[in-house]
């Protein structure tokens, strides 16, 4: 799960989610009728066990994300740009917080 956005907003939706996980309510098929909390102010992207990206916006639609990327936040399209003009991740985030002074500076990447 990634998030951006008003972080009390974000750490909300991360317990919901996690609850909702926990119990056994998540289905992929499920993503775009499930009711979510309100989240006027933030974003999430969801990696479920079948390989499926799914993004959320703030108005509560989810999209299956088909694309080589999908990127978020006020710096997504400055990334999004740099990844499709070759850069690395590292590099694409990079760009975004040179360009978008709302784009956070610590980033931490995990393989999965």
């Amino acid at each position: 799960m990634a998030g951006c956005g008003n972080w009390d907003q974000v750490k909300a939706f991360a317990s919901w989610y996690e609850d909702k996980a926990k119990n056994g309510e998540v289905e992929s098929e499920e993503y775009r009728v499930m009711e979510t909390p309100m989240i006027p102010e933030a974003s999430f992207s969801l990696l479920n066990e079948k390989g499926e990206i799914w993004y959320l916006c703030g108005q509560g639609q989810w999209v299956e994300i088909s694309e080589d990327y999908h990127t978020m936040g006020t710096g997504g399209d400055f990334a999004l740009g740099a990844l499709e003009a070759g850069a690395t991740e590292e590099k694409a985030l990079k760009i975004a917080h040179k360009y978008d002074t709302m784009t956070g500076h610590l980033f931490t990447k995990e393989k999965i």
